[in-house]
């Protein structure tokens, strides 16, 4: 059976973004917000050969970076769910 037309194009653009940060070394501001997070779990499931994830957090609320980084760490990440929409 022949992949769905979605499902090519996910796997091109995933391996082209895998072959780019294949090795690399990257640092990440505002990794505690929600565009943040999503990234990291973005880069995280999608680029198993990155080298290495630098995270900058400071702290806010009277909250200290160890403690957002732990909470970081603590947070669910979403379970990909099987679309339908045909």
């Amino acid at each position: 059976m022949a992949p769905r037309f979605d499902e090519s194009i996910e796997n091109a653009c995933t391996s082209t973004i895998a072959n780019f940060f294949k090795n690399k070394t990257i640092f990440v501001t505002g990794a505690t917000g929600f565009v943040g997070k999503c990234l990291l779990e973005k880069l995280i499931r999608s680029c198993p050969n990155l080298h290495r994830i630098y995270v900058l957090i400071r702290g806010k609320h009277n909250i200290t970076p160890n403690e957002r980084l732990i909470q970081l760490c603590a947070s669910p990440v979403e379970k990909k769910k099987d679309c339908n929409f045909s």
